[in-house]
């Protein structure tokens, strides 16, 4: 049987995994501010008439920017913190470790027969306005420039407005198949 790390060894190797979960929560955030920024600087500008209804169409290209790297940071922390988990086991001997009992407390509270609602669902919320809803509302909004209703008739304008929708739609499927794995994980 293979020898066990040293101790000291371990809990090196956890305060690192856990200093990259927390770098990672950072830039999470960071992403959401950048695209909340971005979203309301775009907006406000169109819907002062300060700018041409065809800037909307930055919107779904940056949406799915910001989103796709919030998602990747997503699915990073959760195998960091499966290998924190897995070291936790290590140093501890038992399998009743942080990332198993926490999610338990989540659901079920501290008391016996009060159920704390999945945390997915506010974030969740808050995520489908950022990187699926405003895309598409923006995408709507910026048909009537698009189809020449303005007296625009370029084909290129189509095909951004059309490359914008494909990225929203994609977007919208990645982040039904987290929310479904999302809610899942929390029963």
């Amino acid at each position: 049987m293979a020898e066990l790390p040293p101790r000291d060894y371990l809990l090196a190797q956890f305060g690192a995994l856990q200093g990259e979960i927390m770098q990672r929560s950072g830039h999470q955030h960071a992403m959401l501010n950048l695209d909340t920024t971005a979203l309301g600087t775009i907006a406000g500008f169109v819907l002062a008439n300060k700018a041409d209804p065809l800037l909307l169409l930055v919107i779904p290209f940056l949406s799915f920017t910001f989103g796709g790297l919030w998602y990747d940071h997503a699915i990073n922390i959760d195998r960091i913190a499966r290998a924190k988990s897995a070291i936790e086991t290590q140093l501890a001997g038992t399998d009743e470790t942080y990332e198993r009992s926490v999610p338990q407390f989540e659901r079920e509270g501290a008391f016996a027969g009060i159920v704390i609602p999945p945390r997915f669902f506010p974030l969740g919320v808050a995520l489908f306005v950022l990187f699926v809803a405003a895309p598409t509302l923006s995408l709507v909004l910026s048909l009537s420039a698009v189809s020449g209703e303005t007296g625009r008739t370029e084909e290129g304008l189509w095909l951004v407005w059309g490359a914008g929708a494909v990225l929203t739609v994609g977007y919208w499927l990645v982040f039904t198949l987290w929310a479904t794995a999302a809610q899942r994980g929390a029963r």
